[in-house]
């Protein structure tokens, strides 16, 4: 059996990670602070509880800027971490804010990592660290058009110059619009779902022809947890996909699989809001044998009735 932490473990991709793990027999410590900054507590809470219902997982509710992380780590072989503020547009308002969660945190967790000598760190990170245009590999040009986008690139950055002082494989994960049951109450696809819900319009910023890359929760989490095991030190990997789709159409999509017509208003577009994101994924599936497996169509699906339209 082997140990893992996961941050975040409360969030949406968090806590899937956490519980693909535990169905695999492993333990898993769980943190997470439970901040409020974007949706109440009790979204958090019911994934939690779902958790707790393994006798392999122990959960700590905190901040990892003040917690012992000394403590925590000991025995553990594995670092995950999810935690972190996440939302382009909020991050305007609460920049500090996003900087302790995002920057700082992931530097001590990984500081203390190393120190512990833990075997593998994953860092979860984000396709806005590319900016307005996210289309491509890798190592295309870095402009990120918002405080969030600056916080998780600064991350990216702090660990790769400290990747060198310790044995630790570390590993970084550029997640592309990750959507599918149970996803946070202030993204997209959840809001859009709600106001169909409610019989209400929904509301789309711009004309809606900007694109997204969209990434189903499991693949997400196939990929990490593979990463473990298949990744190469020192790597950063786009996660996605593979199915880019304006905002448009997938509103369309989502009227024909309910087989409703959908009311939308267009409202201004954001400062720092993307205008296309495409991952070029060759790296990840060259060195992994990674591919996403749930296509569009059927995530739609699979979300519409879990927020209880189908």
């Amino acid at each position: 059996m082997s140990k893992y932490l996961v941050t975040g473990v409360a969030g949406f991709i968090g806590s899937n990670i956490a519980q693909e793990i535990l169905d695999n027999g492993n333990q898993v410590i769980g943190i997470d602070s439970f901040n409020l900054t974007l949706y109440d507590n009790n979204t958090k809470v019911a994934r939690l509880d779902k958790l707790q219902k393994y006798d392999n997982f122990s959960f700590l509710k905190g901040s990892i800027l003040e917690i012992d992380l000394d403590k925590i780590l000991d025995g553990v072989d594995y670092v995950i971490n999810e935690a972190g503020l996440p939302g382009q547009l909020v991050s305007w308002e609460k920049t500090s804010e996003y900087f302790e969660a995002n920057t700082f945190a992931a530097h001590k967790l990984y500081e203390y990592s190393i120190k512990n000598n833990i075997k593998v760190f994953i860092q979860a990170s984000t396709s806005s660290v590319y900016g307005i245009e996210a289309v491509g590999l890798e190592n295309q040009y870095l402009r990120p058009a918002s405080p969030y986008g600056v916080t998780k690139l600064a991350a990216e950055n702090l660990i790769q110059a400290l990747s060198s002082r310790g044995s630790t494989k570390t590993i970084i994960l550029r997640y592309f619009s990750v959507y599918g049951p149970g996803q946070r109450p202030d993204m997209g696809i959840y809001r859009f779902i709600e106001s169909i819900k409610e019989s209400k319009s929904i509301n789309i910023y711009g004309d809606g022809e900007q694109t997204r890359d969209f990434t189903y929760v499991s693949d997400i989490v196939n990929a990490t947890l593979m990463a473990i095991f298949s990744g190469q030190n020192n790597e950063i990997y786009n996660v996605s996909g593979g199915e880019t789709i304006s905002v448009n159409r997938l509103v369309e999509l989502i009227g024909q699989i309910l087989h409703v017509n959908i009311k939308v208003n267009k409202l201004e577009r954001p400062i720092g809001d993307q205008l296309n994101t495409r991952a070029d994924t060759s790296k990840l599936r060259n060195h992994m044998s990674w591919s996403p497996k749930i296509d569009l169509e059927l995530g739609l699906f699979n979300q519409l009735k879990w927020q209880g339209l189908i």
